[in-house]
């Protein structure tokens, strides 16, 4: 006998499932009596989460659809507004790290910035966060093969978010200054390092160096690069030669 708890418990369960030996006898009753049976099939509808809705849209991005997933994804971060602080930080997250769509990715950031200034702040955050990680990157040797994985995947995300301060520089989001202070940041640290015991990581910082130049042609009259500052001494021959590469693009 079902009690009343029981029966409420019954009613909360969203799917009801009877074994398959009921289902047989029920089948074969039917039969005796002529009786045609059909179990109904109950179909789960899986509600999405704000965060995956916008994951979801992100990831169908492409040239040919940019505005109507811009379009989408203004209205459904306007119509959660208790979410825009979630929203933004998932947003940024996606489409500074994503270095193949970068430029699609830039101009719907400046479009969302022109919308909520949160997205503004949270560059400007990102990009101090940035600079810091760039003075502590690891390199881990090959023959540890996990970690080697491990930290070439977030040493790839680095120089992807390189790429995108670049890109909305580019647009207009990010002025020319502060591109100009990034350049120079990075110039700095290749000789902070070059003074150092370990200047393996230098390998490291002139390719960042180094994609930021060759993707910023258009604005190179708006900077002052200095060549002299460039030629460093002491260094492995990556290095040298990216040094090289740069100074025959600036």
């Amino acid at each position: 006998m079902y009690t009343l708890s029981d029966i409420k418990q019954i009613k909360k369960t969203t799917k009801h499932v009877l074994p398959s030996e009921t289902l047989n006898i029920i089948a074969k009753i039917s039969k005796l009596i002529g009786v045609e049976t059909q179990i109904p099939m109950f179909k789960i509808e899986k509600v999405l989460t704000i965060t995956q809705q916008i994951t979801i849209l992100l990831n169908k991005m492409t040239e040919d659809n940019y505005k109507e997933i811009e379009s989408k994804l203004i209205k459904l971060i306007d119509t959660n507004p208790t979410e825009i602080e979630n929203s933004t930080t998932i947003i940024f997250d996606i489409i500074s790290n994503n270095a193949f769509y970068g430029s699609i990715y830039a101009s719907l950031y400046i479009s969302l910035v022109k919308q909520w200034s949160i997205f503004k702040d949270l560059f400007q955050v990102r990009l101090t966060q940035h600079m810091e990680q760039l003075k502590n990157i690891q390199l881990v040797p090959s023959s540890e093969y996990d970690e080697f994985c491990k930290c070439n995947e977030i040493n790839e995300r680095y120089r992807t978010f390189s790429q995108f301060i670049v890109h909305l520089t580019l647009q207009g989001i990010v002025d020319n200054t502060t591109f100009h202070t990034f350049l120079n940041y990075l110039i700095d640290l290749l000789h902070t390092l070059n003074n150092s015991k370990d200047k393996s990581i230098m390998d490291e910082i002139v390719e960042h160096l180094y994609l930021c130049i060759i993707k910023s042609k258009p604005i190179h009259s708006k900077l002052f690069i200095s060549r002299d500052r460039l030629h460093i001494r002491d260094v492995s021959n990556k290095v040298k030669f990216r040094l090289l590469d740069i100074l025959d693009i600036i």
